[in-house]
């Protein structure tokens, strides 16, 4: 197991004020984006404690502040299981209003409530200033940790204490601003996907700290790294980056999306940022495709060996030992 390293760009008094080497005061945030330029570079996570998310931090913990939200609907996962299970859909889809989701959510002990499916999906990127005006201006976006061009969406999480999320990846850098509560992260490097016993973005194991070896037994060479996210601190999650949250406490944090890629390589109806980027969704079809024929096609068992062996040594060789081309090549402009 790996802690995360933590970026600390607080300010450190001494007669009153911090200073660096030099004797000048250093700014938190060229702090802040010299040190998470060189996790991006890098590719490594890393959480970012210090900065000003603005009042939000003092004002979003009081549920009262969203009383007045009550006439604005959010989609939201209910389930009686503290691990939600993507893959064994534990959970269900509920509309409420985001008022009624803080109340429930920051209550130790829930009271009994009659779940309705809502199956529709979200049809474009969320985006918490469209969304929700009013509160926007209480959060203060580290626009500079990031090019805020680039943007893809701005999401509002809220959580109930005990709430795991499901282990996953995102195909888009993100980082993960907490402003109440306390999130526990665990995550893995992309290189250890061949032990997460992957079904498309999601892995079957739904808890990494609780799992049945004897079903997942490669899962323990995975390595984690792990950290807790407190108010006001600001997670970086890279791409491809698998990660699972734990809701220590009740909590509210706000995820903010960027694209890394050229704008091509994105599937221009992806309303989550999951999508697979274009090249592979189409290869994915294509294989699944080819594999219909050739199941279709009554070849022995030996054969069907033989060729899958090729097939895998194919993939691995042009995908997973180098790469399809350069970070150059496949990084957004500037």
């Amino acid at each position: 197991m790996v802690k995360l390293r933590i970026v600390d760009v607080s300010p450190k008094p001494k007669d009153g004020n911090a200073v660096d080497a030099s004797g000048e005061i250093p700014d938190e945030s060229l702090l802040a984006t010299v040190q998470l330029e060189e996790a991006v570079a890098a590719r490594m996570p890393c959480i970012i404690r210090g900065l000003s998310l603005g009042p939000c931090v003092d004002t979003w913990p009081k549920p009262e502040r969203f009383a007045e939200f009550v006439d604005c609907p959010v989609k939201v996962h209910v389930s009686r299981d503290a691990d939600l299970d993507f893959v064994a859909k534990n959970f269900a889809y509920k509309t409420v209003s985001l008022a009624q989701l803080v109340q429930r959510a920051s209550r130790s002990v829930q009271p009994e409530g009659e779940y309705f499916l809502c199956p529709e999906e979200r049809s474009e990127p969320a985006q918490l200033a469209r969304q929700f005006p009013q509160l926007a201006p209480e959060l203060r976006l580290p626009d500079q940790l990031y090019p805020s061009e680039r943007q893809f969406s701005s999401v509002l999480r809220v959580a109930s204490a005990g709430l795991r999320l499901w282990l996953h990846y995102d195909v888009m850098d993100n980082l993960l601003c907490g402003v109440c509560g306390t999130k526990r992260v665990t995550l893995y490097p992309p290189y250890d996907a061949e032990y997460l016993y992957l079904v498309g973005d999601k892995s079957r194991v739904a808890n990494p700290d609780n799992y049945d070896a004897a079903e997942f037994p490669d899962f323990a060479k995975a390595t984690p790294f792990t950290g807790d996210l407190l108010p006001g601190d600001v997670l970086y999650i890279p791409a491809m980056w698998f990660h699972s949250v734990l809701n220590v406490t009740y909590t509210l944090s706000v995820n903010v999306f960027w694209k890394t890629l050229r704008d091509e390589l994105y599937d221009l109806k992806d309303a989550y940022g999951n999508k697979e980027p274009v090249p592979i969704a189409r290869l994915m079809q294509s294989l699944q495709s080819g594999l219909k024929t050739v199941t279709a096609s009554g070849l022995p068992p030996e054969y069907c060996h033989v060729y899958g062996v090729q097939l895998a040594n194919l993939i691995r060789e042009r995908l997973c030992d180098g790469g399809a081309g350069s970070g150059q090549d496949q990084s957004a402009a500037e």
